[in-house]
């Protein structure tokens, strides 16, 4: 077989590799690591400025982000997350998350018995 035969095919595959790489790429996502934000997996501190963060990163972030609880155990209290966002947000969360028990919160957004007051 000679060259001047194989050159398209060769050309061709290189042309799908590109273009497969620049799709890829193209689709890469964004990880917000909670962590990386001072959140911390202990099971007491309040980590909803370290989630709001996070949140806020991905959501001016453009493509798909990901918001991501890593293993542990994070306490929350009440966190804000609002959009428009650039992009698609998605959360994976492979930790424990926990509402912040706290009475000076409780009281705060008036939460009595389990549901909300008005």
């Amino acid at each position: 077989m000679e060259w001047r035969s194989t050159f398209p095919t060769v050309s061709l595959l290189m042309l799908m590799l590109m273009s497969a790489l620049a799709s890829n790429q193209a689709q890469a996502q964004h990880v917000f690591d909670i962590k990386d934000f001072g959140a911390v997996a202990d099971g007491k501190t309040d980590n909803s400025k370290a989630f709001s963060d996070a949140w806020d990163g991905a959501c001016h972030s453009n493509g798909t982000s990901v918001v991501l609880i890593p293993s542990g155990a994070y306490v929350l209290g009440p966190a804000q997350l609002a959009g428009p966002c650039n992009g698609a947000i998605e959360f994976q969360i492979k930790g424990g998350l926990r509402a912040f028990d706290s009475p000076q919160l409780i009281s705060t957004i008036g939460l009595h018995s389990g549901s909300l007051t008005t």
